[in-house]
């Protein structure tokens, strides 16, 4: 699996958790959480797009003239694709600095905020 397959993996499971513990507003919060706090550059709309058809993200919709979808809520399918992968995720310190592998494990809901 090549690292940004890796990426997008990550990126799926952190939009699905995120979601099953509330309803997101916007997904502007995924973006703020994959750019400025880990630094990865992804388009996070094509992802939760993705992540809708298939049945495991609902939402109402993008929100006017921006790519950005509103009120985001994980279904029942999408809670058990997480809990039947988030056992997979391999985190090594290749793939982000050390401050940076904690932060995604906090988003994955491996690791409890200190």
């Amino acid at each position: 699996m090549s690292k940004e397959e890796k990426i997008i993996d990550i990126s799926i499971l952190i939009i699905l958790y995120l979601s099953s513990l509330e309803n997101i507003n916007t997904s502007y919060r995924f973006r703020k959480i994959f750019s400025i706090h880990l630094g990865i550059l992804i388009d996070e709309s094509v992802i939760i797009e993705n992540l809708i058809e298939k049945g495991m993200l609902k939402s109402d919709g993008l929100i006017d003239k921006s790519p950005f979808y509103k009120s985001i809520s994980c279904t029942e399918k999408g809670k058990k694709y997480y809990n039947d992968n988030i056992h997979k995720v391999k985190i090594i310190e290749d793939d982000f600095p050390s401050e940076k592998s904690d932060l995604v494990k906090i988003f994955l809901g491996l690791k409890r905020p200190s």
